[in-house]
This record gives C-alpha cells, structure tokens and sequence, in this order.
C-alpha cells in the first residue's frame, strides 16, 4: 500500500488528468465522414419520423379529451382539453421547428398554426357547423389549427354542449387528420433509398441547412423580437398567450433546433447527425468547436426565459434573441459556405 503522503498528491494528479480528459475539445475525437445521404438518412429516421409520431398521438389524445369535456358540465370540464392542447402544441413545435419535407410541401404551418386566429371567421365557421372533412375542408386557415382550439378553449372558453364546443371537436379532428398525413409522409422518407451519388440527396440537404437557418430565425425575430418592436408602449403580444405557453413553446422549439445544431458524432446508422457532427466528419472541427459554443450560449439564454407564460419584462427575451442572432450568423457567414450551401429565401424571411 503506498504511504499517504504519496497517495494525496497521485490522486491529485490522476484528478487533474480526469479533468483535462473531460475538458479535451471535441475536436479530438475521431468521427466518421458524414455524406448528405447519412444526414438525411439519420434526420427523417431519428428526428422526424419519432416527432411526427408523437404529434400524431398528442393530437389524437385532444379529440376524446374535448369529446369529453362538451359533454360534461361545470367551469371545469374543459381542463383535460385544454391539458391536451398544450401537449399537442408542444409536440408540434418540436416536430415544425425546421421545416422540410412534408412539412413543406403540404403546407402544414399554415393549416395548424395560422396566427393569429380570427375571431369574426371562428364564428362564422361555427355557424356553419362542420361535420366532417369536406366540411372543414370549406372553413379557412385563420379559423383552424392551434390558435383557434387556443381560442375556443382559453380566451373564449366554449361552454359544454354549445355550437362553439361541437366546432371544437371538428376542428380537433381536422387536426388530427392533418397529422397523421404528415406522420405518413415522414415514415415514407424515413425508408427511402438515395442514391449517394444523385443530385436529390445533396439539394435535400440543402434544403435541411436553408429551413434550419429560417427555424433560428423564425424564433429569433417572429416569436421573440418581433412582438417587442411592435409593441410600441403596448404590452407585447406575443403568440400562445392565452394559454399562458409562449415561454413552453419557444423552449419546445430550441429543444429541437439546439439536437438539429450540436450534439456528439455517433457511428454511422445510430443516431443523428447534428451540423456540429456534420462538420466534424468533414474535418472543420474549429467551426464545429465555434457552433457547439454557440448553442450552449444560445440555450442558456433562453432557459432563463422560462417554461410557462413569457417573461413580464423584455430583457430575457431581447437577450434570448441576440443570442438566436448570433448564432444566425455565424450559420450565414460559415457554416453554409465551408458546406458549400447556397441559402436562399424560406418561410421565416420578411418582417
């Protein structure tokens, strides 16, 4: 047994190595080189496929929960709705945070997330009571989706056994159908084969990198600042304030943009492959070094927004937002160059 006086300062040591192995840059772990094809393959099987399952179940849980509740009675039949509408918010804000595929082309933002929801349209679509798909087909985007079950359930709550709450039930429905369509569509991409050497899989990931940038931007200016400005001495209205979820939906929202961003390399075919991983495979280990730093930076800011209803004061968020800003950034001037990406308009640009 070695005498204490020389096990203290050994064990000493072997803390300080422990330490300086943990603090080693990610840079010196050896990965894989990462084609388009792997990102891909990774990103619809791994991030899509599981979020647009689990949008597809939370919006299913809203349909009985609202059946349930118009056909009950008392201030508070309706909790358990609206206990599912913030489940199926969240869940497609992390599903919707960067838009691709399916998300795109059908359209799906502005069929479950038109904002705002029109008060004067709601009403006239409950007049015209809906019943079924067609129906619902006829009724507008600004009268559907989240915002209006936001609206129908909190701001004006819809009392049980009336027109506004059967409406309530057509427009759960609805969403319901849209997401089991999208679920569809993913799991399709999920299996497809690409040919590693065809143009198809290098645009879809350039499709990733534009819809990734227009994600950070979309929080950063349409979520977060964009009300501020607005605001002009007013108080801000910002979305999902009824619910009293707009510091829940910008934290579902980074969940997903921050795993998408920076996270470890993984052997090919078992898990994701975030940008910081992507770059690192290619060798640019400074710049992933200069990503990973940034979402860390990014993520604390808006952890410090909260998990409920937004901040009362505007300095979290201001501050949340020149971190999104940042990070934009250093995507634009970098990252899309060093990958060899043209970036082009998307959704989020615009004032």
């Amino acid at each position: 047994m070695l005498p204490t006086a020389l096990f203290r300062p050994l064990a000493a040591a072997a803390l300080l190595l422990a330490s300086a192995a943990q603090a080693a840059p990610a840079s010196d772990v050896a990965v894989p080189f990462y084609t388009p094809v792997h990102a891909l393959e990774a990103l619809y099987r791994q991030h899509y496929q599981p979020q647009a399952q689990a949008f597809t179940q939370a919006s299913a849980a809203l349909v009985p929960a609202l059946q349930q509740g118009c056909a009950a009675s008392g201030a508070q039949a309706l909790d358990a709705a609206r206990a599912r509408w913030r489940e199926a918010m969240v869940a497609w804000e992390r599903l919707s945070a960067v838009q691709i595929g399916p998300l795109v082309e059908r359209r799906s933002a502005r069929r479950i997330d038109f904002q705002p929801a029109r008060p004067e349209l709601i009403a006239r679509s409950v007049k015209a009571a809906p019943t079924d798909a067609d129906g619902m087909a006829r009724v507008g985007s600004p009268a559907k989706g989240l915002p209006a079950l936001e609206y129908l359930l909190f701001t004006q709550p819809a009392a049980p056994g009336s027109a506004e709450c059967r409406f309530a039930q057509a427009v759960a429905a609805d969403l319901q159908r849209e997401a089991a369509a999208i679920e569809a569509d993913f799991q399709a991409l999920a299996g497809r084969e690409w040919d590693e050497d065809g143009e198809a899989a290098s645009n879809a990931f350039g499709e990733f990198i534009n819809q990734w940038l227009g994600g950070i931007e979309r929080l950063r200016w349409a979520d977060i600042e964009k009300p501020i400005r607005s605001a002009e001495g007013r108080p801000v209205a910002y979305t999902r304030q009824a619910a009293a979820a707009t510091a829940q939906a910008w934290q579902a929202r980074w969940q997903s943009l921050a795993a998408l961003s920076a996270g470890p390399a993984r052997p090919l075919g078992e898990g994701l492959v975030p940008v910081e991983a992507y770059l690192r495979g290619r060798g640019l280990n400074p710049l992933a070094d200069e990503l990973a730093a940034q979402v860390t930076r990014t993520g604390q800011a808006i952890e410090r927004l909260g998990n409920g209803a937004a901040p009362a004061r505007t300095e979290a968020p201001l501050a949340a937002a020149r971190e999104l800003g940042a990070l934009k950034s250093l995507l634009e001037k970098r990252i899309a160059p060093a990958l060899q990406v043209a970036l082009g308009f998307t959704d989020a640009d615009g004032d």
